[in-house]
């Protein structure tokens, strides 16, 4: 059924989720607070509307696009609402302020952010964040309040199927389950650029037949200040022991700009050296993932649906935990956490089941 979506940011997110929707018949309307770069967004999207109805002759034939700045909205009516501004909780409540009275009292209101609850947004919002580029990953975490009604459950979840989405459906307890689960992964790996392990052996000794990309690649790619933004919320959330162990993620990644150079020029590790590093951080992924299912943070079918789409797994973890083997893994991790490894490293109580 096609649905009025009112993309609300003109960013990478905003561009990338509004496409999605337009190319799936439902009519999106782009708002911004800039003029700049709504002017911006309007040239790359009719530049990409004209590839997709090139190059899908016969098919969808009609498409509804609309741009402009909130204050230009008048008795717009939306259907479904999708804040997708940056990682900031004032911008996103403010977004969804300028929006009050433009939606139906039924409208869905989704929140693309990856770290920031939805309940503290707007009320009745979810969160829906979506991976990029989500033509391609296809799946979102859906983040449901405990206070949503069921109505708006049931009609966010269908409107995910209804657009192809394979959505992980979440309480704000166990949100951005995801992203959190490279917490330990990645912190390890700044640990070690912080001992002067050279970022290429880092990303080499963190990428793996569960996480295609390296730990350093990772946040190049998405942008140290926006995983730094991530990391902090994630942190806000967690005791106050937790949170100590993430310092030096959360430090490497401030200095992550200034400090990548000699990152890249520090001395590359022996290959035994790199190998045992390794094999570390890939028995600490098996357990992190673990840990997640044991706890009820994810289940086994959505874990290898986030480990195949979003992290570029070739495997699943059925198959890498069958192929280290259960006591392997957890004698590895044991010796770590006895000669002072983080508390990660506790093997969980599925690497004893049989």
């Amino acid at each position: 059924m096609k649905k009025s979506i009112c993309i609300a940011g003109s960013g990478k997110i905003g561009r990338d989720a509004g496409m999605f929707f337009l190319t799936r018949g439902h009519a999106v309307h782009w708002v911004s607070g800039s003029e700049d770069r709504i002017v911006d967004l309007q040239a790359w999207v009719t530049k990409r509307v004209h590839l997709f109805l090139k190059r899908n002759a016969g098919g969808l034939r009609e498409i509804s696009a609309c741009f402009g700045l909130y204050e230009e909205l008048e008795d717009e009516s939306f259907d479904v609402v999708f804040e997708c501004t940056n990682e900031s909780l004032k911008v996103k409540r403010d977004a969804f302020l300028r929006l009050a009275g433009r939606h139906s009292p039924e409208a869905l209101l989704f929140s693309a952010s990856s770290s920031i609850l939805p309940s503290a947004i707007a009320q009745e919002c979810c969160g829906l964040h979506v991976f990029y580029p989500l033509e391609l990953a296809g799946v979102a975490e859906l983040i449901v309040p405990a206070d949503l009604p069921p109505v708006k459950r049931d009609a966010a979840i269908t409107f995910c199927k209804e657009n192809g989405l394979a959505a992980i459906v979440q309480s704000e307890a166990t949100a951005f389950a995801v992203n959190r689960m490279l917490l330990p992964l990645q912190n390890e790996v700044f640990r070690a650029l912080c001992r002067g392990v050279c970022s290429a052996d880092a990303d080499a000794a963190s990428a793996s037949d569960l996480v295609g990309v390296g730990m350093c690649e990772f946040a190049r790619g998405v942008g140290p200040a926006v995983v730094a933004a991530a990391v902090e919320n994630y942190r806000s959330r967690m005791s106050a022991a937790e949170s100590e162990l993430y310092g030096p993620l959360s430090s490497g990644l401030a200095a992550f700009d200034a400090s990548l150079d000699g990152w890249k020029a520090a001395k590359p590790l022996a290959a035994s050296e790199r190998d045992a590093m390794a094999t570390s951080l890939y028995y600490l992924f098996i357990n992190t993932c673990l840990r997640f299912l044991e706890r009820g943070d994810l289940f086994g079918a959505d874990l290898n649906c986030a480990l195949d789409r979003v992290l570029g797994a070739t495997t699943t973890l059925e198959e890498a935990v069958s192929r280290a083997g259960k006591r392997t893994i957890a004698a590895a991790l044991r010796a770590v956490r006895l000669s002072g490894g983080a508390e990660y490293f506790e093997p969980s109580a599925l690497l004893d089941a049989e």
